[in-house]
């Protein structure tokens, strides 16, 4: 018997209480997470706004200018002022 551990009957019932506290404190630390979560997710979708992006009638997130974009697509593949072309010419 001099590896067996011998112990009464109290330590084990103690070392049963340690192991079933131990799960409800777990159970209720998750619980209190989800909670949480619930609770968080709840009031994102109170402030989430009804319209995503440029849609008729509201104003634009970025203004647009048809003129200026096909400026900057010149000058990404041409060049401009004498500045070499961002973009490299593709080898065929």
């Amino acid at each position: 018997m001099d590896g067996m551990m011998v112990l009464s009957r109290r330590e084990e019932d103690e070392r049963a209480n340690d192991a079933v506290t131990t799960s409800v404190v777990v159970a209720a630390h998750v619980a209190t997470l989800m909670e949480a979560r619930r609770r968080a997710l709840t009031a994102a979708q109170i402030h989430r706004p009804w319209y995503r992006g440029s849609v008729p009638g509201q104003l634009a997130n970025r203004p647009r200018n048809f003129a200026l974009g096909f400026q900057c697509i010149l000058r990404d593949i041409f060049g401009v002022e004498g500045l070499p072309p961002v973009s490299r010419p593709r080898a065929v």
